[in-house]
């Protein structure tokens, strides 16, 4: 759409058709009696029919027939809408109204209002509307002409200089969010940002925009309450120093990205600790850091102190802004949401439908302002565009909060856009389509509980921070629908908790969800307990949610009957976590995930209480017939014995013990194909997920007719993708034109034999193809009905442009134009072990260095004798001529490599023994050529051009971004070795003093000597103990190694570190705070070198690294004790590790009386002063020494021996929980006493239970001990 004009003009449409009176009626009908609302009385002119009116009966030609006919015709108006109009018009395209209102108050069934472009400032009110299924009631964009429903306030009124670059002006009514050319501007907050929510931005969790929002580095954090004064905190000065502000903050509002936002009662300019109304959470052990103890200020105007900041004082109605550039706000479109009334959310709703049905709402904007929809149904939104919908009242301070309750979510609108549920006897039917909603502080869509059928299709999803996911879904019913959804950048959730409630099936599938932020224990479709069976989620990408599951059946005692297949999940937590059982999971492509790639779960599912009855096709009585859930051990877990599981392919797969062996078949991990299957499909980096040619993958899978029935070959192929078929599915928004190009535009690692595919257009029939090596050459290929186009003859280091244009059965649509690279040399000519260095944007350590702002591969080792003897093999037949010799004599002698034959057929051998340690003797311009030869196969060209004395040898942009190979310089380095990983992990500092994650030296940790008793050389990595935390070996001995800096442009030196196995004067230069400044030709025993690259160096991907261990769930339980008793249970079974690798467990925090042993048996004796819940944080840690902790804290509870036991009041909890209890019939303020039981009779309490939902997991807010003879309420 184009941009609207804010003048609120348009040309009227210079047309005079003529109009002909088909029918005499009457505009006011029974839905709209001529009333105050409605102009059109007795004595207003009767409208005229628009010159194509429409009938839905067909123009009969004879007799009886013709006059049923007629009798039987159904007559619709068309009326039109114009900024120029005026209400007092017969709403013709020559006579339009100026309102959309005025339009609603006439509408009957099978009318068309068109509304012509512009700004309409309405809020829109339709209640008993009602079209038919035949007819229904149309509001559109006349010809896709812009039309903007707007319920933002323009700023009217003068602004005068405040103070320096701030202005000032006066309204006359409240502002929560303000606006400049469309775009919202930022609340002046501390500590600031560069780059607020609504922006786009294509960071994630694990690597945030330095100085946006999503950076939670922005934030500031509190220490500590004060122990001597309940409710005041003291800051944490040494990340955000509040005292340096040199202000008071009271009054200000404190806000927290998790939950709570409270005001600030008491402080000091000067000072570091503050006074709050409420209480914030301190726990250091909270891993959704974002809900802890991380905060911001806002509301106060001495906050106010850069561009794109704002402040509005409730008090006396003036409204602040500092502009970008220093802009007079007067020359600039200015706009606000304002309330005159504390009614927040009925304000904010511009489109409220109360008792209606079939409508078409297409073309629209809404903006700045919500619908509403109430008992409405059969609605469908078409090309619509919701934007700005919600938004917090944080800058009109406390009695914006309290006057609803003290929680995030009642100081936000929390629904957003509502379609308002509806009886479980009457389907909603209502569907959004082809639309966008964006830009929404909390919910962007909430479809209600108790709703069937809704529909969202080829929808885009995008920019909002707080909240759950990108829908709320979780509460309707059957029928629920999310197709070709794109999502990106949110907080928290994913696309939302999807299913049905009534377990009759759902359907997700070809959504693309991708970079949120905000860790959680969630996923990027979650599926509660209740809401799995007959749901089916195939065929999604799922990527870059850091610290979330990509797909999850939940609940404890978990789901039965979901489906999940042809996935592709990459960059996550875990790839899939289905707990449960009776699932199907075929087919899924899970990679490069943090804890399991394909997890199908064993715990948190214990059988069926009648196991006769456990394959009922009664779905409410497959679920009564759970056995109860919240138990630990082993031997309880008999999640997925009934699950089918076949085709699925991951690295590192966890995938409970099904029963029946026919039942698992042909999955497959990195443990099965003996490397990483990453090495089994052409491009996984560029979003490539196929087979290669001759993949072991071709044709092994099992076929399941129903799911693989379109396969190429003998059998299907073991993952997502078919080798060898003519369409590449590709998940997403579907724009009007061809979108999603991969490679991805501007990638430069694109390989040779590359294809290029494409999401096609949305009303596609064919694609014209236009490739070049420039945009102005780009030449048209060919016309082809298929989305995979292979190009001919890449050559490496060329950059390549493509465009595909959309061939439509009545239009041309041009695409836009793309580009990648191909890198020089992607394929080396040898294989350079290395190692990832991520975690970009780190801090420098104290001495100035570390700081590298974009991940890249370090060699895991100095280069060895083998590797640089190839090099010489390829390069070195002949003798250069110049001073800076390749080979050294010396390598025979101390080295480890031999030179045979005569200048011209020189050739290289390593000594015997020799083959694994590092190169030596090795000059600064060797290395440097060394990295071209790797680069391009040239020694004079590729990274480095021109190799001179005294001038720097900076590295080729080109080569560097094109996966070329460089001596890495001297960050690159630092970081690789010294960095923790954490600002505090080695002991309080970010850096550790030694390249063994140690700040004290050991003969037992490295290879070093000293100048009275130097070392001598040994192979590479022999300290296997000992890495750096990415994982490299020998940055601390064995050789130093040459960088790439040189001290300056003028001299002939370069710098080494890590130190020598020859010795150093008081081994000063085996630590971080050692570096040694070398002339540049020196070729000794005790220099050698390692590389960097932004791709791995080798022909193929490297050998999959040990991955640490984990915890399979996040949030569990050690179970339950007796006081006096003692108690015990195994780790053991609680935790997976992909590499099989011996585990040791211990106990990093927990009451004294808790012991656990290094077999993972964890072992209490409690006494009655114990009575309660106790947690305790825990550590596995594999042979290796990477370990992983439990990310919450874990509980064991401590009970009396037979005692009843009541469960805390619940009331409160659920009235600040109301979107859970509409279809509950629980009367809320009693208490629930449980006393122990049989198994039958404690399923017969959850039966009761079960009123509040199937959905709703009362233990999540609650520890219910189930053990009781009898349930008692109130």
């Amino acid at each position: 759409m184009s941009n609207l004009n804010n003048d609120n003009t348009q040309e009227q449409a210079n047309i005079n058709a003529s109009q002909t009176s088909v029918v005499d009626a009457s505009p006011a009908s029974e839905n709209n009696p001529a009333s105050e609302n409605n102009p059109v009385s007795e004595n207003s002119p009767d409208p005229v029919l628009s010159p194509n009116p429409v009938a839905t009966a067909s123009v009969q030609t004879a007799g009886e027939e013709a006059d049923e006919s007629t009798s039987n015709a159904h007559l619709s108006y068309e009326y039109y809408v114009s900024n120029d109009g005026d209400d007092t018009n017969l709403g013709t395209i020559d006579a339009p109204f100026a309102t959309i209102q005025r339009a609603i108050n006439q509408v009957g069934a099978g009318d068309v209002v068109n509304i012509r472009g512009g700004i309409y400032r309405e809020k829109l009110l339709l209640e008993d509307i009602h079209g038919t299924e035949d007819h229904r009631i149309t509001f559109q964009g006349y010809q896709g002409e812009d039309v903007l429903i707007s319920g933002a306030k323009e700023i009217t009124t003068p602004w005068v200089i405040h103070e320096d670059n701030i202005w000032k002006t006066t309204v006359d009514f409240d502002v929560s969010q303000l606006f400049i050319d469309d775009k919202m501007l930022t609340a002046a907050r501390w500590p600031n940002i560069t780059k607020d929510w609504d922006q786009l931005d294509d960071s994630n969790g694990a690597n945030p925009t330095p100085g946006s929002y999503w950076d939670l580095g922005t934030s500031a954090e509190i220490k500590s309450e004060l122990e001597e004064k309940p409710g005041h905190y003291e800051n944490l000065e040494e990340k955000h120093s509040l005292s340096s502000l040199g202000v008071s903050i009271e009054g200000a509002m404190l806000v927290r990205y998790g939950r709570d936002v409270t005001e600030v009662t008491q402080h000091k300019a000067g000072e570091s600790s503050f006074a709050i109304n409420g209480t914030v959470n301190l726990s250091d052990t909270d891993y959704l850091k974002e809900d802890g103890k991380i905060y911001y200020f806002t509301a106060d105007i001495d906050l106010l102190d850069q561009p794109r900041e704002w402040h509005y004082d409730k008090d006396s109605g003036e409204l602040y802004a500092w502009l970008e550039n220093n802009d007079d706000p007067n020359t600039r479109s200015i706009e606000a949401r304002g309330y005159t009334t504390n009614n927040y959310g009925d304000e904010d709703d511009i489109l409220l439908a109360n008792d209606c049905s079939f409508l078409n709402f297409d073309g629209l904007t809404l903006r700045t302002g919500t619908f509403k929809l109430d008992r409405t149904t059969d609605i469908e939104f078409d090309d619509c565009r919701f934007l700005y919908s919600g938004h917090n009242t944080h800058m009109l301070g406390a009695d914006a909060i309290y006057n609803k309750g003290t929680k995030y979510e009642q100081n936000a609108n929390h629904w957003g856009n509502e379609a308002g549920g509806g009886s479980s006897g009457v389907p909603a039917n209502i569907t959004w389509r082809n639309s966008e909603f964006a830009y929404s502080y909390d919910t962007l869509l909430y479809e209600g509980n108790r709703g069937r059928n809704f529909v969202v299709d080829n929808c885009y999803f995008h920019n909002k921070p707080s909240g759950g996911g990108a829908i709320w879904s979780g509460g309707t019913k059957e029928g629920n629908v999310i197709r070709r959804v794109t999502a990106h950048t949110i907080g928290k959730g994913g696309i939302g908790k999807v299913g049905n409630g009534d377990n009759e099936g759902a359907l997700v599938e070809l959504n693309h969800i991708y970079d949120y932020h905000f860790h959680g224990d969630d996923a990027a479709i979650q599926v509660n307990r209740g809401s799995v069976a007959g749901l089916v989620i195939r065929n999604n990408w799922i990527h870059d949610l850091p610290g979330r599951n990509g797909i999850r059946f939940d609940g404890d005692p978990a789901g039965m009957r979901g489906t999940a297949n042809h996935n592709v999940l990459f960059n996550v937590k875990r790839g899939t976590r289905l707990k449960g059982d009776q699932h199907t999971v075929l087919s899924n492509l899970a990679i490069d995930n943090t804890h399991v790639d394909i997890n199908v779960s064993h715990d948190k599912f214990y059988g069926y209480l009648d196991p006769d009855k456990k394959f009922t096709d009664d779905i409410i009585e497959l679920y009564e017939n759970r056995a109860a859930g919240r138990r630990e051990g082993e031997e309880a877990h008999q999640g997925n014995h009934y699950s089918i599981v076949h085709n699925n392919l991951g690295n590192n797969n966890n995938i409970a013990p099904v029963i029946n062996p026919n039942d698992i078949t042909n999955n497959r991990s990195r443990n099965d194909l003996g490397n990483n299957v990453r090495n089994q499909l052409r491009d996984p980096d560029n979003l490539d997920f196929r087979p290669k040619q001759n993949s072991v993958l071709i044709d092994q899978g099992t076929h399941i007719s129903g799911f693989t029935d379109h396969f190429i070959g003998d059998a299907p192929d073991i993952g997502p993708y078919e080798y060898g078929d003519l369409d590449y599915w590709i998940p997403g928004y579907q724009a009007e034109k061809a979108s999603m190009p991969i490679a991805p535009n501007g990638s430069i690692t694109v390989k040779q034999n590359a294809d290029l595919m494409w999401l096609e257009g949305r009303e596609a029939i064919s694609n014209d193809i236009y490739f070049g090596s420039s945009v102005e050459t780009l030449e048209f290929q060919q016309n082809q009905e298929n989305n995979i186009f292979t190009p001919s003859n890449l050559e490496q280091g060329q950059k390549y442009f493509w465009r595909i244009d959309t061939v439509t059965d009545d239009q041309l649509i041009t695409g836009d134009v793309w580009n990648f690279s191909v890198p020089i040399a992607q394929s080396k000519p040898i294989n350079i072990p290395t190692v990832l260095v991520e975690d970009e944007g780190n801090e420098v350590d104290s001495t100035g260095f570390g700081a590298v702002s974009y991940p890249y591969y370090i060699g895991k080792y100095e280069v060895t004798n083998s590797e640089y003897t190839q090099f010489l093999n390829s390069v070195a037949q002949t003798k250069r001529t110049d001073d800076k010799p390749l080979y050294n004599t010396e390598m025979a002698e101390d080295g480890g490599i031999i030179r045979n034959g005569e200048d011209g057929s020189y050739s290289y051998n390593t000594i015997e023994g020799h083959e694994n340690q590092p190169v030596n003797f090795v000059s600064y311009w060797s290395a440097l050529r060394f990295c071209n030869w790797l680069t391009s196969g040239n020694t004079e060209k590729g990274m480095y051009e021109g190799l001179v004395h005294g001038d720097a040898n900076r590295r080729g942009e080109d080569a560097w971004a094109n996966g070329g190979v460089a001596l890495a310089n001297e960050n690159e380095w630092y970081k690789a070795a010294y960095y923790s990983g954490t600002t505090d992990g080695a002991n309080g500092d970010s850096y550790w003093d030694l390249a063994t994650q140690s700040n004290s030296l050991s003969l037992d940790e490295s290879n070093y000597g000293t100048l009275s008793s130097p070392s001598v050389l040994i192979d590479v990595g022999s300290y296997q103990d000992h890495p750096s935390y990415y994982g490299t070996f020998d940055q601390t001995g064995n050789v130093r190694e040459w960088l790439e800096e040189e001290t300056d442009n003028n001299s002939f030196n370069s710098i080494l570190r890590g130190g020598s196995s020859g010795g150093d004067k008081k081994l000063v230069n085996l630590y971080k705070s050692g570096r040694v400044i070398n002339k540049r030709k020196i070729q000794d025993a005790h220099t050698g070198l390692r590389v960097v690259s932004l791709l791995p160096i080798g022909f193929d991907e490297p050998d999959y690294q040990n991955q640490a261990p984990s915890w399979i769930a996040t949030r569990w339980s050690l179970g339950e004790s007796i006081a006096g008793e003692n108690f015990s249970t195994s780790l053991i079974h609680s935790v997976y590790d992909p590499e099989n690798d011996p585990l040791s467990f211990s106990l990093l925090s927990g009451p004294e009386w808790i012991a656990v042993d290094v077999d993972g048996l964890v072992t209490a004796t409690p006494s009655a002063e114990d009575i309660g819940s106790h947690n305790v944080m825990l550590r596995v840690t594999d042979s290796s020494g990477s370990f992983g902790d439990t990310e919450v804290p874990v509980p064991l509870v401590v009970n009396t021996l037979v005692e009843t036991r009541t469960n805390p009041d619940i009331a409160s909890s659920w009235a600040e929980n109301l979107e859970r209890t509409p279809d509950s019939d629980l009367e809320l303020g009693y208490s629930l006493h449980l006393k122990e039981g049989t198994e039958a009779e404690q399923a017969e309490a959850r039966k009761q239970l079960a009123v509040l939902g199937d959905s709703v997991d009362l233990s999540d807010i609650y520890q219910l001990d189930i053990t009781a003879k009898s349930l008692a309420a109130g």
